[in-house]
């Protein structure tokens, strides 16, 4: 590279060149110190430019660069360095100083929001709800642990927990078993109200004895009330189908689930050969999944009758063939208990190509 490159140097510190003029700025650098003074005096600029206190609008440092050398071109080298150096340190001046200042300066100027009085949040109550297996102190040294607090809350705390300690009625103690005076007594009233009633106590074995005497709390079940007795008399709520009814569903879900696709398929139209085919094969379907059901024999013979229909509405001879064969097929079978509706069927249909 013979001739200095001073328009290269600002595309090369901010690595906006390619490999290769990179390369040749780099090399020329090396050996003209001209050149290499230069290239640290703009690094210099830059530097001092991203060194401002004042931050900068978004993008304004990316722009930069392009600016300064829109406002620094020459058409010529200057001979003495020191003169350029003044015109960049000038630019960058007017470039980047003058309307950072002139934004510190409305900042100054606009008079800024009355700041609202900060009022201190009251402290939450200590939770008086110790855990399962922790005692009053326990749960306070917790709390201590897990935030320390100054010494004027912790006396505070103190205070607290000792009222908290105060307030809390003492565990009732867990119910025990019934001492054994009770148990006879207990034992002697029950004997006393069979024996009123005339039913006769039954004599129990030693093993049902020792059984009795091991578990007092036997005795207090009480007898069953009407309310109860109701209860069990009542018959079990309706049944509701289960999700997804598949093979392995309960068999009363399964029975619920054809019943409603019965129902369903009872209740479908068709006003084109289109639907009347689909409507066929959905009787055919639910007639080959229930063969053994009451129902079967009847959507074979609706399966029958809607593809009679599905010719009637689209006159396709491939219908009117089906339909046909269909009718056929049932009558020539061992059991066909509706062959009268079967047969009239046929015979409203016109023969066959």
């Amino acid at each position: 590279m013979s001739s200095h490159p001073s328009e290269l140097l600002s595309a090369f510190l901010d690595g906006e060149l390619s490999a290769a003029d990179r390369a040749q700025v780099q090399a020329h650098v090396r050996e003209c110190a001209a050149c290499a003074r230069e290239l640290e005096e703009l690094a210099a600029v830059d530097a001092l430019a991203r060194e401002l206190p004042v931050a900068a609008p978004p993008g304004y440092f990316e722009e930069l660069p392009r600016r300064v050398r829109a406002r620094v071109r020459r058409p010529a080298r200057v001979p003495r360095l020191a003169v350029w150096a003044a015109a960049a340190a000038a630019a960058v001046m007017a470039v980047v100083v003058t309307p950072i200042m002139r934004q510190r300066e409305r900042a100054v100027v606009a008079p800024s929001a009355p700041a609202m009085p900060t009022v201190p949040a009251p402290a939450a109550p200590p939770s008086t709800v110790p855990p399962p297996e922790a005692g009053f102190a326990d749960t306070g040294a917790a709390r201590d642990r897990v935030l320390p607090a100054p010494p004027s809350r912790r006396e505070a705390q103190g205070r607290l927990l000792e009222r908290d300690r105060a307030d809390k009625p003492a565990a009732a103690p867990a119910p025990s078993a019934l001492p054994r005076p009770a148990e006879e007594a207990l034992r002697k009233m029950k004997a006393e109200d069979r024996m009123a009633v005339g039913t006769a106590t039954p004599t129990k074995t030693p093993a049902e004895t020792s059984e009795v005497a091991g578990a007092p709390s036997a005795y207090a079940r009480a007898e069953p009330t009407a309310d109860a007795q109701k209860e069990r008399a009542a018959p079990p709520p309706e049944r509701k189908l289960a999700a997804g009814g598949g093979a392995f569903a309960h068999p009363d879900d399964r029975a619920l689930m054809m019943d409603k696709r019965y129902q369903a398929l009872l209740s479908r139209s068709a006003t084109s050969a289109a639907q009347a085919r689909a409507l066929r094969d959905a009787w055919d379907l639910f007639a080959r999944e229930v063969p053994a059901s009451p129902r079967a024999d009847e959507a074979r013979v609706r399966a029958i009758e809607v593809a009679a229909l599905a010719w009637r509405l689209g006159h396709d001879p491939d219908d009117l063939a089906a339909a046909r064969a269909r009718a056929q097929a049932y009558l020539d079978a061992e059991t066909a208990p509706q062959a009268a509706r079967v047969r009239a069927l046929l015979e409203s249909l016109p023969p066959g190509p």
